[in-house]
């Protein structure tokens, strides 16, 4: 994905110098453990959430 990056960006911009930052931090993911999150909840009403 990073060699395609540059070349779509070289082939858009030729001449230039580029510079990509990229957040790779793992803290993304991290949620307390009873945190309401809309991806453990369930489309239909009522039941557990999970």
């Amino acid at each position: 994905v990073t060699k395609l990056a540059i070349l779509i960006a070289q082939a858009a911009y030729p001449g230039y110098q580029f510079l990509f930052l990229v957040d790779n931090s793992s803290n993304h993911g991290a949620f307390v453990q009873d945190a309401l999150l809309a991806q453990n909840m369930s489309l239909g009403p009522g039941g557990k959430q999970n």
